[in-house]
């Protein structure tokens, strides 16, 4: 299979989860998918993505749009033992998301360690144009 820097697919001959990032092809073993889908996000969405049971890293993290009239979602992932906190970013500034076709890869991380016992969450800042939805997963690995 021919991928692209920043693509994440299963690698049919052998099963695993194959990650691309540019000069090598990462096998990405002990791997959690996390996904949401926000259905018509405004630009204060709050919304929990998981607490930790185990030790996690954010490898990365696509998403993408359903809209029309030039749309965009400014978002976050922050961690931290408390939600009622402003917790700690994952990404390395907030992401915009644009495209409505083609996923947006976003790992430029900041924090990407989550330990044990803490909440991973998605908080939208700022909406443009008309969006219907927005999807975003992460791709996250166990350590130890």
């Amino acid at each position: 299979m021919m991928a692209d820097p920043g693509d994440l697919y299963v690698n049919l001959a052998t099963g695993e989860v194959e990650y691309d990032d540019g000069p090598t092809v990462r096998i990405i073993k002990d791997s959690i998918f996390i996904h949401i889908a926000v259905s018509g996000p405004s630009s204060a969405e709050n919304k929990l993505l998981l607490i930790a049971v185990a030790k996690l890293e954010i490898v990365t993290c696509r998403s993408v749009l359903v809209g029309s009239s030039s749309p965009s979602v400014t978002w976050q992932l922050r961690h931290g033992t408390s939600r009622a906190a402003a917790g700690d970013d994952v990404l390395d500034g907030n992401a915009t998301t644009t495209s409505t076709t083609t996923p947006e890869t976003d790992e430029t991380l900041l924090n990407p360690k989550i330990e044990a016992g803490e909440n991973l969450w998605l908080v939208t800042t700022a909406i443009g144009g008309s969006v219907d939805e927005f999807g975003l997963t992460v791709l996250a690995r166990w350590r130890k």
